[in-house]
């Protein structure tokens, strides 16, 4: 008989990272690209899992975006080099408050799995998030995750390091009166294929951050600084 092995949460996304961010090895696929104004499809080589852990940090800024009726004001800002990226978006933040188990939300909603917003309405859900895994996936297979969030009153840092490993957590809270959410990653890379973030890899993000400017054209993306305009002529 085979030995039975319990993972724990973490260990198991570590372990079958293809169940919730896609596949960690290399992958070649004919995709769009934006480039010189354009979709243009190529034969790409990437890994799909590091452009899904982007994808899911970033789908958190949108949500909160269309939870807060696309105000015109609302900006995400994705900054990326080689061994990490940052998601930085000026909503209305994450509660600095505790739940009934004492734990600030924050941290409930990047250290554990299962936690959403989105659980009350599937019926009449608009927003991107469903499962509530995608986050603390993401958590899983870093080196270095902080999440800082202001909700007008208070600032809570949160920080992990080894894949959410909850003995590595730190948290500091101070006052501010500003809002917003800032969530800074640096993968694993020895989980990967790839050792790094490579210029194909920009390429795919940044056209995602264009579809996501047709389909939100109140939100100002902005990519490295550069901020994204919404494409006018173009054919697919």
């Amino acid at each position: 008989m085979n030995k039975i092995t319990h993972l724990s949460e973490t260990s198991h996304i570590r372990k079958r990272m293809g169940m919730y961010l896609s596949s960690p090895t290399y992958m070649k696929e004919n995709i769009y690209l934006y480039e010189n104004n354009n979709f243009i499809k190529k034969e790409v080589k990437y890994v799909p899992a590091l452009i899904k852990a982007v994808s899911e940090v970033l789908d958190n800024s949108v949500d909160e975006a269309i939870r807060e009726n696309l105000p015109s004001n609302y900006k995400i800002k994705l900054e990326i080099d080689e061994k990490s990226f940052r998601v930085i978006d000026n909503g209305k933040g994450i509660p600095v408050e505790k739940n009934e188990e004492d734990i600030y939300y924050p941290k409930l909603a990047w250290g554990y799995a299962r936690t959403s917003g989105n659980y009350e309405d599937d019926e009449n859900r608009i927003t991107m998030g469903l499962n509530g895994f995608g986050i603390f996936a993401v958590n899983s297979i870093v080196l270095y995750f902080k999440g800082i969030s202001q909700d007008g009153k208070n600032k809570i840092v949160c920080e992990w390091r080894n894949g959410a490993d909850p003995d590595t957590y730190k948290q500091k809270i101070t006052k501010s009166s500003k809002t917003g959410v800032e969530v800074y990653v640096e993968p694993d890379f020895s989980l990967f294929d790839s050792n790094q973030f490579t210029e194909t890899d920009f390429k795919i993000i940044k056209t995602r951050l264009v579809m996501l400017k047709l389909t939100y054209p109140e939100i100002k993306f902005y990519f490295n600084g550069e901020q994204i305009t919404q494409p006018k002529d173009f054919e697919f």
